[in-house]
This record gives C-alpha cells, sequence and structure tokens, in this order.
C-alpha cells in the first residue's frame, strides 16, 4: 500500500513537472495557462499565477486574475494563433526573446527566462497601474457588498452585470434626449441670434442626433468596463462601438458641411463676383464626397480589416481611370483654375476664339455661353482656361467713337460751334466720362469734312451702353438742327470747265 501511495505522488510530481514545462515552454503555452485556468469552467488561478516569474505565489495570483480582468474588460482578445509555439521563438526587431501580445501594445509581452517564457517584468509593474484606470478602488468596495444573488448567473452572465446593461440602456437614453434637447434648444438659438439671413435650423436639426448618439456612446464605452462582461461580450460591443464611432463622425461632419456651406453663401452674396456663388456648391459637393472617402476608410479600419491592398488597387485603378480619362481630370483643374483666378464671372460678355457671348453658368467640366443669336455654347473648362479672354463685361468705361461727315459747304463758324456744343453735351450727359474723351475737326475727306467722336460711357451693362448711344445721337442730331448744319453723303459732284461748255453751245447752235 505504501508502495502504491509513493508511486501516485511520484507520477503527480512528474506530471505536474511535465505540465509546467509544457504551460511554460513557448509564448503560447505561456499565454494559454494564465488564460485558460482563470476561465469560469476551470478557474485555478495558482496555476494560472506560474505564467509570472514571481517567487510570491499570492502576488502572481492576483497579477494573473487583475491582467485577465483588463483585458476583458477593454475587449482585448488575444489571437491565439499568433503565438509562437516554438522556444526558441526569436524577436529580431527587439533582439531578445520576447513576443508582444498585441500589435499596437507594446507594454503586455511574455519573454524567455531560461528555458521557459513568462510575462515580463515591465507587465508586472504596469498591472495595477492599467487595472486601476478601468477598476478604481472605490468601484469594487462596490461590487463586495453587493447582495449575493446579484452574483447568480443567466445565461451565463452574472446578473449584476445584466442589470448595468438595462441601466446603462435607461441612462443613455435619457442623455440623449438631453443632448439633443440642448442642441435644438440652446445652441440652435445662439446660432439664430446671429442669423443674418442664414438658415441654421435645418443642419442643425439633422446633425443633433448622430452628434447625441455619438456621445452617449462615448460615455457609456468610457464606463462599459465597468460591467466585468465576459470577452465574447464586451469584444462584440467594443467592436460594434469602434465601427459607430467613424460612422457617426463622418454622418455629423457631412450634415455640418451644409451648414458651413450657408455661411459661406451669405458671405458669397455680398461680393461683386457672381463666380463664387457657384463655387461655394461646387465646394460643398468636393468636401462631401472628400469626407465620404475618408469616413469610409476609418469605418473599415475600425473592422481590423487591413485596407492597404484596397489603396494599392485603387492607386493602380486609378492610375488607369486617370489615363482614360485626362480629358475629365484636365476640365476639373481648368474649373479651379477658373474659380480662383476668376478670368470672368456668371453674367459677363466674353470674347473667346473668334466668338462671343454671356457667360450663364460655369460647371464641374464645362462653360455654357449664351451667343447674342442665343444658342447655347458648351465649353470645356480645360479648353477656355487656356484661351485668351476679352473680357467685355468688366470694362470699367465703353468706348464709343465714330466720324460726322459735314458738307463742303458748310461754314467754318457753324463747324467750330457744333464742334464745341458736342463736348458740352459730353459734359451734361448722365452716361459719359468726363474726365477724358476727343471731339475734333480731324480730316477732310473725298466727299465732306470729318469730325472725329471718341468717348466713353460709364455703364454696367450693354443695355446702358446702348441707351447712352442713343441719347448721345438723338442730342447730337438735335444740335446739328439747330444750327442749320447738314450731314453728307457719300456723293460726287463734277464741274465743267467754262472753255469745254462754250464748245458745247456752239455745236449746239449750229444744229438748230
Amino acid at each position: 500500500m505504501k508502495l502504491l501511495l509513493i508511486i501516485i505522488f511520484f507520477l503527480n510530481i512528474n506530471t505536474l513537472r511535465a505540465d509546467e514545462d509544457q504551460n511554460l515552454s513557448t509564448p503560447f503555452n505561456t499565454v494559454y495557462t494564465h488564460l485558460e485556468y482563470l476561465q469560469d469552467y476551470n478557474y485555478k488561478p495558482e496555476i494560472s499565477a506560474t505564467a509570472f516569474n514571481v517567487n510570491d505565489k499570492k502576488k502572481a495570483k492576483n497579477l494573473a486574475i487583475k491582467l485577465k480582468r483588463y483585458l476583458d474588460a477593454t475587449s482585448k482578445y488575444v489571437d491565439m494563433d499568433r503565438l509562437p509555439r516554438t522556444n526558441d521563438y526569436y524577436d529580431s526587431s527587439k533582439a531578445r526573446h520576447v513576443f508582444y501580445l498585441f500589435e499596437k501594445n507594446k507594454d503586455i509581452y511574455v519573454e524567455r527566462v531560461d528555458s521557459n517564457w513568462y510575462y515580463s517584468k515591465l507587465t508586472e509593474k504596469l498591472i495595477p497601474e492599467l487595472y486601476k484606470t478601468i477598476f478604481p478602488p472605490g468601484f469594487q468596495t462596490i461590487l463586495h457588498n453587493m447582495p449575493e444573488f446579484l452574483y447568480l448567473k443567466f445565461l451565463g452572465v452574472e446578473l449584476w452585470k445584466l442589470f448595468g446593461l438595462l441601466i446603462y440602456l435607461i441612462l443613455g437614453s435619457l442623455i440623449y434626449l438631453v443632448v439633443n434637447g440642448i442642441i435644438n434648444k440652446y445652441i440652435l438659438g445662439i446660432l439664430e441670434k446671429i442669423k443674418k439671413g442664414i438658415l441654421f435650423k435645418e443642419p442643425v436639426s439633422k446633425a443633433s442626433s448622430p452628434a447625441s448618439i455619438l456621445i452617449v456612446l462615448l460615455i457609456i464605452g468610457s464606463s462599459l468596463p465597468y460591467l466585468q462582461l465576459p470577452i465574447n461580450i464586451s469584444k462584440f460591443i467594443s467592436g460594434l462601438f469602434s465601427i459607430l464611432y467613424p460612422i457617426l463622425s463622418t454622418m455629423i461632419v457631412y450634415r455640418v458641411t451644409d451648414l458651413l456651406s450657408s455661411i459661406f453663401e451669405k458671405i458669397a452674396e455680398k461680393t461683386e463676383t457672381t463666380t463664387d456663388d457657384q463655387l461655394v456648391p461646387l465646394v460643398r459637393k468636393t468636401i462631401k464626397v472628400v469626407v465620404i472617402v475618408i469616413g469610409s476608410f476609418y469605418v473599415v479600419d475600425s473592422t481590423g480589416v487591413d485596407y492597404t491592398p484596397l489603396l494599392a488597387g485603387a492607386s493602380i485603378g486609378g492610375l488607369a481611370l486617370a489615363l482614360a480619362a485626362q480629358d475629365t481630370v484636365k476640365n476639373f483643374f481648368g474649373s479651379i483654375t477658373i474659380f480662383t483666378d476668376k478670368p470672368f464671372d456668371v453674367g459677363d460678355w466674353i470674347v473667346f476664339g473668334g466668338a462671343e457671348g454671356t457667360v450663364e453658368e460655369v460647371g464641374v467640366r464645362s462653360t455654357r455661353i449664351r451667343t447674342f443669336h442665343n444658342s447655347l455654347v458648351s465649353i470645356p473648362n480645360g479648353k477656355i482656361s487656356d484661351m485668351t479672354i476679352d473680357n467685355m463685361g468688366r470694362r470699367q468705361f465703353r468706348r464709343y467713337s465714330t466720324k460726322l461727315n459735314l458738307r463742303f459747304d458748310t461754314p467754318i463758324n457753324l463747324a467750330d460751334q457744333f464742334v464745341l456744343k458736342l463736348r458740352e453735351l459730353v459734359i451734361k450727359q448722365e452716361r459719359t466720362r468726363k474726365d477724358y474723351f476727343e471731339i475734333h475737326i480731324n480730316d477732310i475727306s473725298e466727299s465732306s469734312i470729318q469730325i472725329l467722336v471718341y468717348i466713353f460711357f460709364h455703364v454696367p451693362n450693354w443695355t446702358e451702353e446702348l441707351k447712352g448711344r442713343q441719347e448721345f445721337i438723338v442730342d447730337t442730331m438735335k444740335i446739328a438742327e439747330s444750327l442749320n448744319i447738314k450731314f453728307a453723303y457719300p456723293t460726287q459732284i463734277i464741274k465743267i470747265e467754262e472753255d469745254y461748255k462754250q464748245i458745247i453751245s456752239k455745236k449746239k447752235d449750229l444744229n438748230e
């Protein structure tokens, strides 16, 4: 009987040693030993504590429990498939036998000591600090003083944790209503006081809902570790929140873009140019596209999917697309050049490439011009940005030049008076430029005395220019009529010399 007991004792010792060697011989076995023996179905903290190279067994057990709770509360799921299963694993970047459990967190790792793997001394040092950030001392006191029935389990989860989730749901709903009410009432009220014609209500109302939900999730997410939910549930909720954060943020920025656009539209209305009135909608659409693209990458990144291959494929596809759509790209940058350089505004009369018309619309791809034949010409922005544009709509003064032809028999003193009265007319008329004009007897042609009229009209558009011309021409004719001055026609007068007249007369007499 004693011999049998001795044999069983030695077999147990050998088995324990074999388990210890197996449990600590690789990074995988060490982490597995720590986590497996703290599960509800296999709770053996004294074995889990062997993953720490600490002589004080009580301290080692405490470290093992706190690290497990911290990992569960923060949803740090250990991917066991990543853990090396060889004793001689070597991290070449650190030049040491170490392995980091998480790629983005270098504080928690295991290292080889002699022939076994243990959690590092740095990890041992940081565990109490990490634990306090999630579980403050006062919270632990509350847990220890709770009634026993709250520790009963339903569907594998303790009742107090389920009650906690219910309380979070109720508090989240109340916080949402409060925050949404504050945004729609007080913040909107403040914006309405500085309204100045800007429509704040619709964009603020659209942005308030996702903003309120985001605030609720941030509050709940920061306090969710207090519930110490099982790692699977905690991982699911944390993963859901990490996806919702970028989605809601993208929605907020997307809807705030409308608010900013409304502000800039009012600013654009106060400027003299009309191009910026069309620039604001273009910028708004561009920003929205950029927000959606960036937000999509953040959403994909939050799921843990590596989008580097997607970016590589998109860059290659983008290059092929750019080569196939060179004209489209050129037109897009041409539109940017038009909006920034502003060679013309909507409504300007321009002359370009042998044609002319009024700018009706500046789009992303092309500019539409209404010709004086009332036809609509669409010119790609890439081409029109390279053209020489004569902007007739931006003339400060509009020139009018003509020549008045007086008959040769006009007395010279009347011609002088006519010129003086025309100069006085320019000074009197409302639409003419006063500081510079030229009216002179300029030349003598084959059939008339020429008077040069070179004046300018200070008017905003072609219609006003035509009115100014009409007034000047009508008043000019009235002055000529008052002075009894006749305008010359393009005629020729044939003068027959006296000797030739006598010969013709004699021939006529002989014939009679």
